[in-house]
C-alpha cells in the first residue's frame, strides 16, 4: 500500500500524522468524487467537516459541523489533527503564544 501511496500522492506521507494508511484512505475518497473536489471546502463538505449554518428563527450565525460525508475520511483527518496537536511541535507552540490570548471562533 504504501508503494501505491507514494506513486499516486508523492510527499503526502511527509506531513506529520500522515502515514500511509491514512493517506490512503483519504485518497480513496478523493479518487471517488474527483469531479465534485473543485476547492478546499468540497472536499471538507466530502469528508465532513466543513461548517454549516445552524440558525434558527430567533439566532443567526451560529454554525455546527456537518453530519453528512465519508466517516472513514472524516476519522482519517480527525487522527492528523489529534496527532499533530499531541507530537507536532510546531502544532503546539501555534497554541500556546504566551500573552496573547486564544482567538474567538466564530459562533
Amino acid at each position: 500500500m504504501r508503494l501505491l501511496v507514494e506513486k499516486i500522492a508523492a510527499g503526502s506521507t511527509a506531513l506529520h500524522g500522515v502515514g500511509p494508511e491514512i493517506a490512503g484512505k483519504l485518497l480513496i475518497t478523493a479518487g471517488d468524487n474527483l469531479e465534485r473536489l473543485i476547492t478546499e471546502g468540497a472536499f471538507a463538505k466530502l469528508c465532513g467537516v466543513a461548517r454549516q449554518p445552524a440558525s434558527s428563527g430567533r439566532t443567526t450565525g451560529r454554525r455546527r459541523l456537518s453530519r453528512t460525508g465519508d466517516l472513514a475520511a472524516n476519522s482519517a483527518l480527525y487522527r492528523v489533527a489529534i496527532t499533530q496537536m499531541q507530537r507536532h511541535e510546531p502544532t503546539r507552540a501555534s497554541r500556546k503564544v504566551p500573552g496573547k490570548p486564544r482567538e474567538k471562533r466564530d459562533t
